[in-house]
């Protein structure tokens, strides 16, 4: 069943209002979170939304970034137990050079990180995570993990204002 496309005229119903807004849900970084010298993958201190039992989401993100070029970011997820991902990052491949260049837009699972390139300290990247999540029965986070694809002293930093969305699919 689509979402309710509202009318001038026609007064939506409290069920419509209600199923347009319990599809999404999202948080956005309210700061910059830093990573330095480690590629073992954190989860998210502020990216991460709870996700219902046996539901089907598309999974979005937007993700500004920098860091060293050599150091790049490696990002992933956090699934709730028996949950299946399938997804693609969207980002710089990890010998990028300049904002416009190659992408990364191979099938990942839920156990697959994915590194994308970094084009400098102070300079600014982004990655659109996107995908297919399926919660089995077991409700829980979906969170974003990430550090740094190859380690380096130069901070890699997820920056305020990055965000994640999920939108539920109901049948």
């Amino acid at each position: 069943m689509p979402i309710k496309d509202f009318q001038v005229g026609a007064p939506p119903t409290a069920a419509n209002i209600n199923r347009y807004f319990q599809q999404r849900a999202h948080v956005v970084r309210s700061t910059n979170k830093s990573i330095t010298s480690t590629t073992t993958a954190q989860n998210d201190d502020q990216l991460f939304l709870q996700v219902q039992a046996n539901t089907d989401y598309w999974l979005e993100a937007f993700l500004i970034y920098d860091g060293a070029t050599g150091g790049d970011i490696k990002i992933g997820w956090s699934v709730p137990s028996g949950a299946t991902l399938e997804w693609t990052s969207n980002g710089l491949t990890d010998g990028a050079t300049s904002t416009a260049d190659d992408l990364w837009r191979r099938r990942r699972s839920a156990a697959q990180d994915e590194i994308c390139g970094a084009l400098g300290a102070g300079t600014n990247a982004v990655a659109m995570p996107e995908g297919l999540l399926r919660v089995a029965s077991t409700a829980g986070p979906l969170r974003l993990r990430w550090a740094q694809g190859a380690s380096s002293a130069t901070s890699t930093i997820v920056k305020s204002g990055s965000l994640l969305m999920v939108s539920r699919m109901v049948p």
